[in-house]
């Protein structure tokens, strides 16, 4: 889904943490078969 690299484009360490929640809260999503709006909307 995404590549391991995509924090290098965070601009700063802070970012690049903020990167990886989203990452990880997307992949959660997709994991439990969530829809995308619903979840969009929910959070």
């Amino acid at each position: 889904m995404f590549s391991g690299k995509h924090y290098l484009f965070a601009g700063s360490h802070d970012a690049a943490k903020g990167v990886a929640l989203l990452y990880s809260l997307l992949s959660t999503r997709k994991q439990h078969n969530v829809k995308y709006m619903a979840w969009l909307e929910d959070v």
